[in-house]
């Protein structure tokens, strides 16, 4: 009997327990490389998104932003002075949304609009159930309709998405993401078409803008296989978006997942903070690769001048120990021992 006719005969239970064990001793030999010998995560990153050092930059040729800006796939975007940019964090009150009125406000991976109730209170919600999605202040046994403000615009990289915010009259910047092919080509990572007819036509609407960035930082392309994109979630290639076309930006509820500040936290405890069973499976089997390259843009975006950040990626400066082995994960770091 062929290995695939015996999987074909294990209950689909049996086969969720199975993956979910295996990619829990995968996030443990993470964490454990990550204290003792973090240049050797690639090994147990369970779908390669942790590059071996064929596809590493050096620590000092990444850029401070490490995303190129594509104009001949972008719109013409008047330059800012400076924005707001908010993701659905536990930090910040998405209500105070409300007062934000000196400031063009860019809502980052929301997948749905924002809502407003009877009294006044902002709130988030989304029917979307093929993602990990947040709620904020909502409350079953109220009344919402859609929250209107022309300040506002919806960042995301999905048409889906986009197409819906449209039909809802509000504004939407599209960020596609793009990565190095072979002779000099752009790959769109995944099953992305950016060339499809139904793409084109939602780039006619006039409430639509799009940024296209090149992703820097994995040396690409790569082999397989290891994918051709960079899993850093959603928040830091929009951010790179937006700095292509802002003199400073705001940040709030850039959290990723996390419900205090890291600034309260041990070192192990905020280890142990950097995975969770429920987002990982709910997601993409990929939080624990994710969070590395969040608390390090996290740190590294926070000692930039374009940005700050006030949610609790901006809180990490008590963690320099943890940012160095972050950062031996996915960089060659040139320290005395390298030279």
């Amino acid at each position: 009997m062929s290995r695939e006719k015996i999987k074909n005969l294990i209950p689909s239970k049996i086969k969720f327990y199975i993956k979910n064990i295996k990619r829990l001793f995968d996030v443990f030999l993470m964490m454990i490389a990550l204290n003792f010998k973090p240049s050797e995560i690639f090994r147990f990153s369970t779908r390669k998104f942790i590059p071996p050092k064929k596809f590493r930059f050096k620590k000092k040729d990444l850029k401070l932003v490490p995303y190129k800006f594509i104009n001949e796939k972008s719109s013409n975007i008047d330059q800012l002075d400076e924005v707001y940019a908010i993701g659905i964090g536990s930090s910040f009150e998405i209500s105070k949304i409300k007062n934000m009125i000196d400031k063009p406000i860019f809502l980052l991976a929301f997948w749905d609009s924002l809502k407003i109730d009877q009294q006044g209170q902002i709130s988030y919600y989304t029917d979307d159930s093929n993602h990990y999605g947040h709620k904020a202040n909502y409350f079953s046994g109220n009344k919402y309709i859609e929250y209107i403000n022309p300040k506002i615009t919806y960042v995301t990289s999905h048409l889906h998405v986009a197409n819906k915010l449209l039909k809802k009259g509000h504004k939407v910047l599209i960020v596609t993401g793009y990565t190095a092919g072979k002779n000099s080509s752009l790959v769109a990572p995944g099953k992305s078409n950016y060339e499809s007819d139904d793409f084109r036509k939602l780039l006619e609407n006039p409430n639509i803008k799009r940024v296209s960035i090149l992703d820097e930082i994995i040396k690409f392309p790569t082999e397989q296989p290891f994918p051709n994109w960079t899993q850093t979630g959603s928040i830091i290639p929009y951010l790179a978006a937006i700095s292509f076309f802002s003199k400073k930006i705001d940040v709030f509820g850039w959290d990723f997942f996390l419900n205090k500040s890291p600034n309260e936290m041990s070192y192990l405890e905020l280890i142990q903070k950097m995975y969770s069973n429920d987002a990982d499976w709910k997601r993409s089997l990929s939080h624990f690769e994710e969070a590395i390259f969040n608390f390090y843009f996290g740190f590294s975006f926070s000692k930039n001048k374009k940005f700050k950040i006030h949610s609790f990626m901006g809180h990490l400066n008590n963690h320099q120990k943890l940012i160095e082995k972050i950062e031996k994960s996915f960089l060659i770091v040139c320290d005395k021992k390298n030279l």
